[in-house]
């Protein structure tokens, strides 16, 4: 879960290849992406320089910038899903909803016309009571009918049920409810009453009945009895209550805006509040327009934005805030357009996470490695720009930096500088071997000085070169290779001799 840098490379590690050249890397990074002790993955780097500490805090920071992204784009996908496991769940209960009101009015007609049509209602209750848990209540709460379909979903004999009290088949707590009393008030005043209810099995499970309690009278008009229609919802239930405990949590741990149409802010949980600063009286009620600054308001990437959810299109990804006080806010999340049965939408809910102060890193991060390109600009200017020829290696005798002065010399004498390159070998035999004991001295931390006269290998001629060789050191203070600055000084030398 930690950041990993060595430089000690394994020998069949893949080499770094370009236009100049293959050569193994000097130094591995291995950054973790991960988002609150959460890994989504690994960034491996192989380079031929060694990775400064800005570098590597910087490689850090947009791992977890990409974490970020992921763990977003994963929560919005999330969101997306549960909301249209939603509108199906909701869809198919008002269906069964409606065809259980129709059952109950056809019923209900059947009954008005009992003299007249009594075979008809023999068949049409027949039929409602094959296809729907049906029973009839007392005045006094007890059970004094059922079908077959209440039995096997409650567990219970049907003698184990008549004439008993409703509530063995209810929660204790719910008998004494006030909406429990309410039904009954509502039942003996002549008014049907359709809902969802919790009911416990013989074996103590639970389960969800959509329901209708119509009224019976007798032919005073008094009231009699009731008799209750219902289908078992407990799947969609659980489904819905699952959906919902997840939409809790991400409320819970998401700042959350909800939207009208018309643009205002209806509802806001305390994340959002505290993040911009209001009270929920101040906010809810007002123009979405009070959080987004003036500056990106009438852009028309706004509008843009506000189109695309209104078209039924999600949204994912950072939007700009300012709160209260005028301070602005990064958030990361999605926008998302909820759709009603006829497939438009009805309200926005935003999910977002405040990624302020990451923001603030990143544009710190921007303006420390602009720095550090506008310095080793400068350098590259000022090393390419000397008569001085400079050329690096590693522990290894390879080249891993030679300026265009060393560049030029190697070309005018034909042969091709590229890193990787072992220095040895642009050199004769017997010189190649000086200049070994020489990196040898400078591999083992000795700076120092040295003039000598190096031919021209596979030609006529030479130079004398002064050079300084001076031990290139790593972050660990290890010697890592050697720098050699060296001055063409043939001129001084033929002078020397002359006089």
């Amino acid at each position: 879960g930690s950041t990993v840098y060595f430089t000690d490379i394994p020998d069949d590690y893949a080499a770094i290849s370009s236009g100049l050249g293959t050569t193994k890397p000097r130094s591995l990074l291995c950054i973790p992406l991960k988002m609150n002790e959460v890994p989504y993955g690994v960034i491996e780097l192989a380079s031929l320089q060694s990775f400064e500490p800005y570098q590597i805090q910087f490689l850090e920071r947009l791992g977890e910038n990409i974490a970020a992204t992921i763990n977003s784009t994963q929560s919005s996908e999330r969101t997306k899903k549960l909301l249209e496991e939603s509108k199906f769940i909701t869809a198919q209960m008002q269906a069964q909803e409606r065809e259980m009101v129709k059952s109950l009015e056809a019923l209900q007609q059947a009954q008005e016309n009992m003299e007249l049509n009594q075979d008809l209602l023999a068949v049409q209750s027949n039929t409602i009571r094959s296809t729907l848990i049906n029973y009839e209540l007392s005045k006094d709460q007890k059970l004094i009918a059922m079908n077959k379909l209440l039995t096997e979903t409650m567990g219970y004999t049907e003698r184990e049920l008549l004439n008993k009290p409703y509530k063995i088949l209810m929660d204790y707590e719910d008998v004494n409810t006030e909406e429990y009393q309410l039904l009954w008030k509502s039942l003996q005043e002549g008014k049907a009453v359709t809902g969802s209810y919790k009911r416990i099995t013989k074996e103590g499970a639970i389960r969800w009945l959509r329901a209708t309690y119509a009224p019976l009278r007798d032919r005073q008009n008094n009231f009699e009895k009731v008799m209750v229609l219902a289908f078992d919802v407990t799947p969609e239930k659980s489904a819905r209550l699952d959906f919902q405990e997840q939409l809790n949590a991400i409320r819970r741990s998401n700042i959350t805006i909800e939207l009208d149409l018309a643009g205002n802010i209806v509802d806001a949980n305390e994340l959002a509040l505290s993040l911009f600063e209001y009270t929920r009286e101040e906010l809810i009620g007002q123009p979405y327009a009070t959080i987004v600054p003036n500056s990106e308001l009438n852009t028309g990437s706004h509008t843009i934005y506000w189109n695309n959810l209104m078209a039924g299109e999600y949204y994912i990804g950072e939007v700009r805030r300012i709160t209260k006080s005028g301070k602005y806010v990064w958030l990361q999340g999605s926008s998302n357009p909820i759709l009603g049965l006829n497939n438009s939408p009805y309200k926005i809910i935003e999910f977002m996470t405040n990624i302020t102060e990451r923001k603030k890193a990143e544009e710190e991060i921007l303006l420390t490695q602009e720095e550090a390109q506008r310095r080793e600009a400068e350098l590259s200017a000022l090393i390419n720009n000397t008569d001085d020829l400079i050329i690096a290696i590693d522990r290894g005798y390879r080249i891993t930096m030679f300026n265009e002065s060393a560049r030029q010399m190697y070309d005018n004498w034909e042969i091709k500088l590229r890193l990787g390159l072992d220095i040895n070998r642009t050199f004769l035999p017997e010189e190649a071997t000086e200049l070994r004991m020489l990196y040898e001295r400078a591999l083992k931390g000795e700076k120092f000085t040295k003039s000598m006269f190096v031919h021209r290998k596979g030609g006529k001629g030479g130079v004398y070169l002064g050079m300084s060789f001076n031990p290139i050191l790593n972050q660990r203070n290890e010697v890592s290779g050697v720098s050699v600055f060296a001055k063409n000084i043939s001129s001084k030398i033929q002078s020397r001799l002359e006089k």
